[in-house]
This record gives structure tokens, C-alpha cells and sequence, in this order.
């Protein structure tokens, strides 16, 4: 039986190309192997900030290459309404600005809240059972993407090199971005994913 996962996906993740790209190659390969059902969730909060973060990093993009990269992000997840949801800040919200991720992963049931800035939020007490208390997991994209790997490690080590590229030439050539050649542990290396990157060394 496959083992499904909710995940809301944080701008600090998506704004990465890499990143971003390696869930949906997560989610490709579980769906064709029946290992992991992976569901990506964003919400109107998270795109209204991911427009100006992709600005950010890739300052060297033009202004109809970020609106590509936006749009692309945009129609590769699904979109969580927050309409009726509870808006209180819990107590392990250090960030105000950051409630809403708690909120749309509490209420919204899901089984774990992808981001990169996990500091904006407090431990909390039971070290055990996070979930039963959160009401979700918090994790890196990194985190998330290992633990995935390890889930359905064989089609992992067959198809994710052959399965990301795919996906990457397809985004560029849409986009119109000049492709990175490097191996791709290397980019995952250079994107802070230093632990998928030990996974994927030596395959491509």
C-alpha cells in the first residue's frame, strides 16, 4: 500500500529551482512506482511572496523569465483555501508573518511543512511525536527529500537523475534559461542539500 504525504511547500523551498524540481521528481517517481503518494500544497500567502523571491535570487533573469518560473511553480501544486481557517497565532510562532504556514499546515491537514526556515518557529516539547503535537511535521527541503529517497530508495537510484533532467531541460527550454551542465549532486551540493547530494553522488 503506497503511503501518502501532504506537504505545504514554503517559499524559502520553492523559490529554488532545484529544490522544487527534486519534489516533483519525488512525487513522479512515487506515483509510478506506488511507494509514496506526494501531494504539494501552496497557498494565495506563500505565491504572493514567491514572485519577489524569485526576484531576489535570480536578479539576472528577465522580468518574462521570473513570471515563467512564477507561473510554472504555480500550476505544479495544489492550492490550499484558507477561506473559514483559524487565523491565532499559535505559541511556537516566533514570526508573526510566519503564522500563516502553521495555520494552512495545521488546518489544512498536512502531514508536514516543507521550509527552509525552520528557526521562525519554536521546538516543541515532545521530541517523540512531533506531528501529535504540531499537528504536522516541520521540515527541511533537504529533510524531505531524503526521507523520500529512503522511502523508495531502488527507483530513486534507477530513475531520479534521468527524471529530474527531464523536467529541468523541459522548465529551461520553457522558460528560455540556459541549462546548468554540472552534475546534478553538485547543484544539489551548491543549493545547501548537502544530503540528497551524498545520495545522488557518482549517479549523474
Amino acid at each position: 500500500m503506497a503511503l501518502a504525504v501532504r506537504a505545504l511547500v514554503d517559499t524559502s523551498v520553492l523559490v529554488s529551482d532545484l529544490l522544487w524540481l527534486g519534489l516533483l521528481t519525488m512525487r513522479q517517481l512515487g506515483g509510478s512506482q506506488g511507494d509514496v503518494t506526494l501531494e504539494l500544497f501552496t497557498t494565495s500567502a506563500i505565491l504572493e511572496e514567491l514572485r519577489p523571491a524569485l526576484r531576489r535570487v535570480y536578479r539576472e533573469r528577465t522580468r518574462l523569465q521570473i513570471g515563467c518560473a512564477f507561473e510554472a511553480r504555480w500550476q505544479s501544486l495544489g492550492h490550499l483555501d484558507m477561506a473559514g481557517m483559524d487565523m491565532t497565532r499559535r505559541g511556537f510562532v516566533k514570526d508573526p508573518d510566519d503564522a500563516h504556514l502553521d495555520v494552512a499546515a495545521w488546518q489544512g491537514r498536512m502531514d508536514v511543512l516543507v521550509s527552509n526556515d525552520v528557526r521562525a518557529f519554536k521546538p516543541v516539547s515532545s521530541h517523540l511525536d512531533e506531528k501529535a503535537e504540531r499537528g504536522y511535521e516541520l521540515v527541511t527541503g533537504d529533510a524531505l527529500l531524503v526521507w523520500l529517497w529512503d522511502a523508495q530508495a531502488g527507483a530513486c537510484r534507477v530513475q531520479f537523475v534521468d527524471t529530474w533532467r527531464g523536467l529541468y531541460e523541459q522548465y529551461c527550454q520553457e522558460c528560455q534559461l540556459e541549462p546548468d551542465r554540472r552534475a546534478v549532486s553538485e547543484q544539489f551540493r551548491r543549493a545547501r542539500a548537502f544530503k540528497l547530494a551524498k545520495r545522488l553522488k557518482g549517479l549523474g
